[in-house]
């Protein structure tokens, strides 16, 4: 059974965890090889930006296929990468400012190094897992139709 929900309240509800965290686990496939990793990471709203080199198993694959699915807590995000290239671009600079302030370190020790690219990942579906009146619960903000609603996959008894 689907329940609609307030996208707006739902998007925010993603962001405030999103904007609380450093660290998302990426997940990338290519010919059948499915690759998960921790990567620091920035958000401008929903928008997911990270650092990470040219010559690594995850830039092969986000050449060759850039949907992704990136998890963080009870949040699932599906969305497709953008390789937006070396993170000194004038047109990187407003996002970068806000790598930088998040992560200093290795903001300081990766961006002037040659093959650092930057990547965002816009989202097409955000789930977020919710335990509620000893029910499980799915909220998705579906992006692509600017739609949210709420599955319940379950009575809960423990």
């Amino acid at each position: 059974m689907n329940t609609s929900l307030n996208f707006k309240e739902l998007e925010g509800r993603c962001i405030k965890l999103l904007n609380d965290k450093k660290y998302i686990y990426l997940a990338t496939a290519y010919q059948n090889q499915v690759r998960s990793r921790v990567v620091d990471y920035v958000n401008k709203g929903i928008q997911i930006g990270f650092i990470t080199w040219e010559n690594t198993v995850k830039m092969e694959h986000l050449k060759k296929n850039p949907l992704v699915s990136l998890s963080l807590d009870a949040l699932q995000i599906e969305g497709t990468a953008k390789i937006l290239g070396h993170p000194t671009l004038t047109e990187n600079a407003a996002f970068m400012e806000l790598y930088k302030e998040r992560h200093s370190s290795p903001y300081k020790n990766f961006i002037s190094l040659a093959n650092s690219t930057l990547i965002m990942v816009e989202p097409t579906l955000l789930i977020l897992m919710k335990y509620a009146d000893n029910h499980l619960y799915s909220d998705h903000l579906d992006i692509i139709h600017q739609i949210a609603f709420r599955k319940e996959l379950s009575p809960w008894n423990p």
